[in-house]
């Protein structure tokens, strides 16, 4: 038994088409490069000292921020 070859034509064009991908993914990537070197991440917030840091855990624990709730009225 013989194998059978793919149609030259068919197999060219299969070729094309994995070259394009090939092509496609290395332009993005050189201009996404680019992009970056051009727009670095923003450096990260200095850290806070540490009377800071402590001032703001105790004012979530208080519940700072929140809604205080309207006292109901009773009904009768």
């Amino acid at each position: 038994m013989r194998k059978q070859l793919l149609d030259t034509s068919l197999a060219q064009t299969m070729a094309w088409i994995w070259l394009g991908f090939l092509v496609a993914g290395l332009v993005t990537r050189i201009v996404y490069r680019y992009w970056r070197q051009r727009h670095p991440p923003a450096p990260p917030p200095p850290e806070l000292s540490y009377s800071k840091r402590l001032k703001q855990r105790l004012a979530k624990r208080r519940g700072a921020g929140k809604r205080k709730r309207r006292a109901r009225s009773a009904k009768s």
